[in-house]
Protein backbone atom coordinates (compact mmCIF):
# COMPACT_ATOMS: atom_id res chain seq x y z
CA UNK A 1 0.00 0.00 0.00
CA UNK A 2 1.42 3.40 -0.97
CA UNK A 3 1.87 6.04 1.68
CA UNK A 4 1.56 9.78 1.18
CA UNK A 5 4.62 12.10 1.38
CA UNK A 6 3.07 13.74 4.45
CA UNK A 7 2.67 10.36 6.17
CA UNK A 8 6.27 9.35 5.38
CA UNK A 9 7.54 12.70 6.66
CA UNK A 10 5.53 12.28 9.85
CA UNK A 11 7.08 8.86 10.41
CA UNK A 12 10.61 10.22 9.92
CA UNK A 13 10.12 13.16 12.25
CA UNK A 14 8.61 10.97 14.96
CA UNK A 15 11.68 8.73 14.77
CA UNK A 16 13.91 11.76 15.39
CA UNK A 17 11.67 12.97 18.20
CA UNK A 18 11.83 9.57 19.88
CA UNK A 19 15.60 9.95 20.33
CA UNK A 20 15.23 13.34 22.00
CA UNK A 21 12.40 12.44 24.33
CA UNK A 22 10.99 9.17 25.60
CA UNK A 23 7.44 10.41 25.99
CA UNK A 24 5.01 12.87 24.41
CA UNK A 25 3.16 13.22 27.69
CA UNK A 26 3.12 16.59 29.42
CA UNK A 27 1.66 16.68 32.93
CA UNK A 28 -0.89 19.45 32.53
CA UNK A 29 -3.78 17.16 33.49
CA UNK A 30 -4.13 13.89 35.32
CA UNK A 31 -5.49 11.34 32.85
CA UNK A 32 -6.87 7.95 33.85
CA UNK A 33 -6.78 5.21 31.24
CA UNK A 34 -10.31 3.83 31.05
CA UNK A 35 -12.73 4.78 33.82
CA UNK A 36 -16.42 4.90 32.86
CA UNK A 37 -16.74 8.50 34.04
CA UNK A 38 -13.23 9.92 34.46
CA UNK A 39 -12.54 12.94 36.57
CA UNK A 40 -12.59 16.09 34.48
CA UNK A 41 -9.01 17.13 33.60
CA UNK A 42 -7.59 20.16 35.35
CA UNK A 43 -6.62 22.64 32.62
CA UNK A 44 -4.15 25.46 33.12
CA UNK A 45 -5.82 28.86 33.14
CA UNK A 46 -2.56 30.77 32.89
CA UNK A 47 0.14 30.50 30.20
CA UNK A 48 3.39 28.72 31.03
CA UNK A 49 5.97 31.07 32.56
CA UNK A 50 8.85 29.50 30.63
CA UNK A 51 8.02 30.10 26.99
CA UNK A 52 9.74 28.45 24.07
CA UNK A 53 11.07 30.73 21.34
CA UNK A 54 8.45 32.09 18.95
CA UNK A 55 5.55 31.51 21.35
CA UNK A 56 3.17 34.16 22.58
CA UNK A 57 0.04 33.87 24.70
CA UNK A 58 -2.89 36.24 24.68
CA UNK A 59 -6.30 36.64 26.28
CA UNK A 60 -8.59 37.02 23.27
CA UNK A 61 -11.80 37.37 25.26
CA UNK A 62 -13.68 36.61 28.46
CA UNK A 63 -16.41 34.12 29.26
CA UNK A 64 -19.82 35.08 30.62
CA UNK A 65 -18.42 34.73 34.14
CA UNK A 66 -15.25 36.63 33.30
CA UNK A 67 -12.81 33.75 32.90
CA UNK A 68 -10.00 34.47 30.40
CA UNK A 69 -9.96 32.79 27.01
CA UNK A 70 -6.34 31.98 26.23
CA UNK A 71 -4.79 31.55 22.79
CA UNK A 72 -1.22 30.30 22.43
CA UNK A 73 0.48 31.21 19.15
CA UNK A 74 3.53 29.21 18.11
CA UNK A 75 5.71 29.84 15.08
CA UNK A 76 5.90 32.80 12.71
CA UNK A 77 5.23 31.25 9.32
CA UNK A 78 2.62 32.47 6.86
CA UNK A 79 0.41 29.35 6.90
CA UNK A 80 -1.87 29.41 9.94
CA UNK A 81 -3.69 26.50 11.57
CA UNK A 82 -6.19 27.06 14.38
CA UNK A 83 -6.89 24.17 16.78
CA UNK A 84 -9.38 24.63 19.61
CA UNK A 85 -11.35 22.57 22.11
CA UNK A 86 -13.77 22.55 25.05
CA UNK A 87 -16.56 24.27 23.15
CA UNK A 88 -18.79 22.03 25.26
CA UNK A 89 -17.68 21.76 28.87
CA UNK A 90 -18.80 18.14 29.25
CA UNK A 91 -16.40 16.95 26.52
CA UNK A 92 -13.69 16.45 29.09
CA UNK A 93 -10.90 14.89 26.99
CA UNK A 94 -10.69 17.61 24.36
CA UNK A 95 -8.60 20.32 26.11
CA UNK A 96 -5.89 17.80 26.91
CA UNK A 97 -5.17 17.22 23.21
CA UNK A 98 -4.57 20.92 22.61
CA UNK A 99 -2.28 21.24 25.62
CA UNK A 100 -0.35 18.13 24.57
CA UNK A 101 -0.03 19.47 21.04
CA UNK A 102 1.28 22.75 22.41
CA UNK A 103 3.84 20.95 24.56
CA UNK A 104 5.05 18.82 21.64
CA UNK A 105 5.41 21.81 19.31
CA UNK A 106 7.39 23.69 21.97
CA UNK A 107 9.78 20.74 22.24
CA UNK A 108 10.00 20.20 18.49
CA UNK A 109 9.85 23.56 16.68
CA UNK A 110 10.89 21.85 13.43
CA UNK A 111 7.20 21.09 12.87
CA UNK A 112 6.55 24.82 12.52
CA UNK A 113 9.00 25.71 9.77
CA UNK A 114 7.04 28.19 7.63
CA UNK A 115 3.93 27.62 9.74
CA UNK A 116 2.04 29.07 12.66
CA UNK A 117 -0.30 27.29 15.08
CA UNK A 118 -2.96 29.11 17.08
CA UNK A 119 -4.02 26.85 19.96
CA UNK A 120 -7.06 27.40 22.20
CA UNK A 121 -7.40 24.68 24.86
CA UNK A 122 -10.70 25.92 26.31
CA UNK A 123 -13.35 28.06 24.62
CA UNK A 124 -16.03 27.44 27.26
CA UNK A 125 -14.30 27.62 30.67
CA UNK A 126 -17.56 28.26 32.53
CA UNK A 127 -19.06 25.09 31.07
CA UNK A 128 -15.85 23.13 31.75
CA UNK A 129 -15.90 24.28 35.36
CA UNK A 130 -19.44 22.87 35.72
CA UNK A 131 -18.97 19.95 33.28
CA UNK A 132 -21.86 21.39 31.29
CA UNK A 133 -22.38 21.47 27.52
CA UNK A 134 -23.66 25.05 27.57
CA UNK A 135 -22.09 28.28 28.76
CA UNK A 136 -23.04 30.14 31.95
CA UNK A 137 -26.13 31.64 30.26
CA UNK A 138 -27.34 28.24 29.13
CA UNK A 139 -26.40 28.79 25.47
CA UNK A 140 -24.75 26.18 23.24
CA UNK A 141 -21.83 28.11 21.75
CA UNK A 142 -21.80 25.76 18.75
CA UNK A 143 -25.35 26.86 17.85
CA UNK A 144 -24.65 30.57 18.22
CA UNK A 145 -22.65 31.46 15.09
CA UNK A 146 -23.91 33.62 12.22
CA UNK A 147 -24.58 32.04 8.85
CA UNK A 148 -27.08 29.32 9.69
CA UNK A 149 -28.34 30.53 13.08
CA UNK A 150 -32.05 30.12 13.75
CA UNK A 151 -34.46 29.68 16.62
CA UNK A 152 -35.56 26.16 17.57
CA UNK A 153 -38.68 24.80 15.94
CA UNK A 154 -41.30 22.87 17.85
CA UNK A 155 -39.74 19.78 19.35
CA UNK A 156 -36.13 20.93 18.91
CA UNK A 157 -34.12 21.20 22.09
CA UNK A 158 -30.97 23.09 21.08
CA UNK A 159 -30.12 26.42 22.74
CA UNK A 160 -28.93 28.96 20.17
CA UNK A 161 -28.99 32.16 22.23
CA UNK A 162 -31.09 35.28 21.72
CA UNK A 163 -29.48 36.17 18.39
CA UNK A 164 -26.39 35.21 16.31
CA UNK A 165 -23.13 35.77 18.20
CA UNK A 166 -24.99 36.82 21.33
CA UNK A 167 -22.41 35.13 23.57
CA UNK A 168 -19.02 36.57 24.55
CA UNK A 169 -17.29 33.26 23.77
CA UNK A 170 -18.71 33.27 20.23
CA UNK A 171 -17.73 36.90 19.75
CA UNK A 172 -14.21 36.17 20.96
CA UNK A 173 -13.75 33.29 18.51
CA UNK A 174 -15.00 35.44 15.64
CA UNK A 175 -12.45 38.13 16.56
CA UNK A 176 -9.68 35.54 16.81
CA UNK A 177 -10.39 34.06 13.36
CA UNK A 178 -10.60 37.55 11.85
CA UNK A 179 -7.25 38.46 13.42
CA UNK A 180 -5.26 35.39 12.31
CA UNK A 181 -7.25 34.39 9.20
CA UNK A 182 -6.36 30.69 9.50
CA UNK A 183 -5.94 28.60 6.36
CA UNK A 184 -7.44 25.62 8.16
CA UNK A 185 -9.17 24.90 11.46
CA UNK A 186 -9.59 21.80 13.61
CA UNK A 187 -12.34 21.92 16.23
CA UNK A 188 -12.13 19.07 18.76
CA UNK A 189 -15.32 17.56 20.21
CA UNK A 190 -16.72 14.33 21.68
CA UNK A 191 -18.19 11.67 21.42
CA UNK A 192 -19.23 10.85 17.81
CA UNK A 193 -15.92 9.23 16.77
CA UNK A 194 -15.67 10.67 13.28
CA UNK A 195 -14.25 13.51 11.19
CA UNK A 196 -16.99 15.90 10.12
CA UNK A 197 -15.97 18.32 7.37
CA UNK A 198 -17.85 21.39 6.17
CA UNK A 199 -17.78 22.15 2.44
CA UNK A 200 -15.70 20.80 -0.42
CA UNK A 201 -12.66 22.90 0.53
CA UNK A 202 -12.39 20.91 3.76
CA UNK A 203 -12.21 17.38 2.28
CA UNK A 204 -8.42 17.28 1.90
CA UNK A 205 -7.97 18.32 5.51
CA UNK A 206 -10.31 15.54 6.67
CA UNK A 207 -8.44 13.00 4.53
CA UNK A 208 -5.05 14.08 5.89
CA UNK A 209 -6.27 13.63 9.46
CA UNK A 210 -8.00 10.31 8.69
CA UNK A 211 -4.81 8.84 7.21
CA UNK A 212 -3.24 9.14 10.65
CA UNK A 213 -6.08 8.30 13.05
CA UNK A 214 -8.30 6.04 10.92
CA UNK A 215 -11.52 7.89 11.79
CA UNK A 216 -14.56 7.72 9.54
CA UNK A 217 -15.06 10.83 7.36
CA UNK A 218 -18.51 12.36 6.96
CA UNK A 219 -20.13 15.61 5.89
CA UNK A 220 -23.31 14.85 7.86
CA UNK A 221 -23.34 13.81 11.51
CA UNK A 222 -26.99 12.78 11.31
CA UNK A 223 -28.82 15.75 12.80
CA UNK A 224 -29.10 19.49 12.03
CA UNK A 225 -26.60 21.90 13.56
CA UNK A 226 -27.96 25.41 12.89
CA UNK A 227 -25.61 28.13 14.08
CA UNK A 228 -22.68 25.73 14.03
CA UNK A 229 -19.05 26.79 13.73
CA UNK A 230 -18.45 24.54 10.71
CA UNK A 231 -21.15 26.22 8.66
CA UNK A 232 -19.85 29.63 9.74
CA UNK A 233 -16.37 28.73 8.47
CA UNK A 234 -17.70 27.36 5.20
CA UNK A 235 -20.21 30.10 4.36
CA UNK A 236 -18.64 33.22 5.88
CA UNK A 237 -14.93 32.67 6.56
CA UNK A 238 -14.44 30.51 3.43
CA UNK A 239 -11.95 28.44 5.44
CA UNK A 240 -11.32 24.69 5.55
CA UNK A 241 -12.61 23.23 8.81
CA UNK A 242 -12.87 19.75 10.27
CA UNK A 243 -14.55 18.73 13.49
CA UNK A 244 -12.45 16.03 15.13
CA UNK A 245 -15.03 14.04 17.10
CA UNK A 246 -13.34 11.81 19.67
CA UNK A 247 -15.09 8.78 21.14
CA UNK A 248 -15.63 8.63 24.88
CA UNK A 249 -12.15 7.72 26.04
CA UNK A 250 -9.48 8.92 28.43
CA UNK A 251 -7.54 12.07 27.51
CA UNK A 252 -4.27 10.14 27.21
CA UNK A 253 -5.80 7.50 24.94
CA UNK A 254 -7.22 10.27 22.74
CA UNK A 255 -3.82 11.93 22.47
CA UNK A 256 -2.08 8.67 21.66
CA UNK A 257 -4.49 8.11 18.79
CA UNK A 258 -4.51 11.67 17.46
CA UNK A 259 -1.01 13.13 17.97
CA UNK A 260 0.09 12.32 14.43
CA UNK A 261 -3.29 13.37 13.05
CA UNK A 262 -3.07 16.85 14.55
CA UNK A 263 0.50 17.29 13.31
CA UNK A 264 -0.63 16.19 9.85
CA UNK A 265 -3.32 18.88 9.92
CA UNK A 266 -0.71 21.53 10.73
CA UNK A 267 1.63 20.33 7.96
CA UNK A 268 -0.99 20.05 5.21
CA UNK A 269 -0.61 22.85 2.63
CA UNK A 270 -3.99 24.56 2.33
CA UNK A 271 -4.79 27.57 0.16
CA UNK A 272 -6.95 30.17 1.83
CA UNK A 273 -10.49 30.57 0.50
Amino acid sequence: MKTSPTSRYLTALFAVAAVATSSLTFSLVRAQEAPPEPEAPRILTEPLKLKAPLESSEVFGRSVQGRPLWAHVLGQGPEVTLVFAAVHGNEWATPYLVEQLRAHLKRHPEWLQGRRAVLVPVLNPDGLNRRSRVNARGVDINRNYPGTWRRPRRGEGFRPGAYPASEPETQAMIRLTNKYRPHKIVSIHQPLHCLAYSGARSRNLARAIARENGYRITSNIGYPTPGGFGAYCNSILKTAVVTLELPWQSPQAAWNRNARALLAAIMLPQPRG
